[in-house]
């Protein structure tokens, strides 16, 4: 993947190049506000230009807010019936998310809704896994949880994040890139190979 001059909206442009390989983990760092969110939805939006033929797994920053007020289990019914594959039970009762079903989605907290979101993101099952803040809104407990899942994967995982060092435990060596961001330009200050 070589991303060149990329640009968003009027202030921002990226000018980024690495390349992904099967398996690779790669963590993206930066400071809170650099456009790590921005280039993760461009990279979302023009997924197949930079990865042909592949399926992905997204989790990004925002709430999962369905159109119509549903409760949680109504919501993962839709989506399983949408896709065409099983509810996971398994996975409800290790993200513990059981007892949630009964709840109407705006009534999740942060921590609650994120598990939402992470439950899907399985449930895609992609070749490729774009991880925004993933351990956002977690406890201790739901982030070991989640580095236990990612640690399982043999898909390519890009992770955006600023400062949560316990992603490492998830991975044996990533792949990481430190950003930085001069005149609304956003560049590669330093790549360190895991």
């Amino acid at each position: 993947m070589n991303l060149k001059r990329l640009a968003l909206g009027r202030h921002l442009k990226f000018q980024l190049s690495f390349n992904v390989k099967e398996g690779e983990k790669i963590w993206i760092q930066g400071v809170n506000g650099i456009g790590k969110s921005s280039l993760l939805e461009e990279l979302k939006t023009s997924f197949f230009e930079f990865f042909a033929s592949r399926t992905y797994s997204f989790v990004n920053q925002q709430r999962l807010n369905p159109f119509f007020d549903l409760t949680l289990g109504e919501f993962i019914e839709s989506v399983s019936k949408q896709l065409k594959v099983p509810t996971n039970q398994e996975l409800l009762s290790q993200l513990d998310l059981i007892s949630k079903l009964s709840h109407k989605m705006k009534e999740l907290s942060g921590g609650e809704n994120q598990l939402a979101k992470i439950y899907l993101m399985e449930l895609l099952n992609g070749d490729i896994y774009f991880l925004d803040e993933p351990f956002q809104q977690l406890d201790t407990h739901k982030r070991k949880i989640l580095e236990e899942i990612l640690a399982k994967k043999t898909q390519k995982i890009i992770l955006f994040t600023h400062h949560d060092n316990t992603l490492l435990s998830c991975f044996k060596t990533p792949t990481k890139y430190l950003l930085e961001k001069n005149k609304g330009l956003v560049t590669i200050k330093e790549k360190i190979n895991g």
